[in-house]
């Protein structure tokens, strides 16, 4: 659908606003969540601008100063924001392992405490790929007045493949 450029000057802000953020286009070479989330997002916004960030495992405080920083760039940005947090939900189990896994994710997300999140998905060693910029975007959602969470949908890769020996689970959710 066409290039998307990236908005440089929320991306400076962001840069400004943190240490723990650093320019590297690199870090996006094995990344494919991009390629999946902009058509989507193309089709609503036809002027869609990006800022994208990749997010490798760091620590709960780390998550924290990111989380808050990106609140107070959009705080400041005086323009509509949306922020995506892409991560499939549990890896390569069987579909009621992942069920249960995946649940208790979304339970804890539903929950909108991120330091319980992000140690509860640590600690059950649930195999979601994004909880760290899913733990980012609820830091900064609660801090711009996020107040609850919505599944749209949950499913997993069984019912497109027919295989629930060993599934992948998908879940979109909204965070307002």
């Amino acid at each position: 659908m066409g290039p998307v450029p990236v908005d440089q000057d929320l991306a400076a802000a962001i840069l400004a606003e943190t240490d723990y953020v650093e320019e590297d286009e690199l870090a996006h070479q094995y990344e494919h969540s991009l390629e999946v989330q902009i058509p989507f997002l193309q089709i609503e916004q036809p002027n869609l601008s990006i800022v994208p960030i990749t997010i490798s495992h760091v620590s709960y405080q780390v998550l924290e100063k990111v989380g808050h920083a990106l609140a107070q760039v959009i705080k400041k940005a005086k323009k509509d924001i949306l922020i995506v947090a892409s991560s499939d939900m549990t890896h390569y189990e069987s579909r009621e392992a992942a069920e249960q896994k995946d649940h208790f994710a979304l339970k804890k997300l539903a929950d909108m405490d991120p330091a319980i999140l992000y140690r509860s998905i640590l600690e059950n060693r649930i195999s979601m790929c994004g909880i760290m910029p899913l733990t980012v975007a609820l830091i900064a959602a609660l801090e711009l007045g996020a107040t609850q969470t919505e599944l749209v949908r949950y499913t997993d890769s069984g019912e497109i493949s027919g295989d629930t020996t060993q599934v992948v689970g998908y879940a979109g959710i909204l965070i307002s």
